[in-house]
């Protein structure tokens, strides 16, 4: 796997550097700039939940900020195929279907990779750096996971 082209994981990188530096959260561009000496403003959004994930698998793992969102993005595609399994035996108790259902998580349009952030579920994000986005996606199945199992009535045996 190679680096992905700078921007997002550039920002979220510095900011999660600033946060472990000032400790506080760099919603304000003066905090960065203090922090890292030059003035700094990618016009990210600001992501303080994604920034605070990075700065805790910073300290765990002793990585770079860098590599440690990159890491945490690479989690991320680990657990949304798994997610997706668990969702679809939770609703049918199929194994054949849920196994479609993880297995789709891998599927590339057009039998290829692409940086475009929204071509497919798990590689564009790591290939594009948009992990944030990644993290939206994961947490978007967690709801939907959190909401159809709340509504469930499990069979007693």
């Amino acid at each position: 796997m190679q680096w992905p082209p700078p921007g997002d994981p550039v920002a979220h990188g510095t900011y999660v550097s600033v946060l472990l530096d000032q400790h506080v959260f760099p919603l304000d561009p003066s905090i960065a700039e203090r922090s890292i000496g030059i003035p700094f403003s990618l016009g990210t959004n600001p992501n303080p939940g994604f920034w605070l994930l990075g700065a805790i698998t910073t300290m765990i793992t002793g990585k770079y900020p860098g590599q440690a969102i990159m890491l945490l993005a690479t989690m991320f595609s680990i657990i949304i195929p798994s997610l997706l399994y668990s969702m679809v035996y939770i609703r049918t108790y199929s194994i054949i279907c849920s196994l479609l259902a993880y297995l789709c998580a891998y599927i590339l349009p057009r039998k290829m990779f692409s940086s475009w952030p929204s071509h497919d579920l798990l590689a564009a994000h790591l290939i594009n750096g948009t992990y944030a986005n990644h993290l939206g996606a994961l947490l978007l199945l967690l709801c939907i996971y959190s909401v159809s199992y709340t509504h469930l009535t499990l069979p007693t045996n």
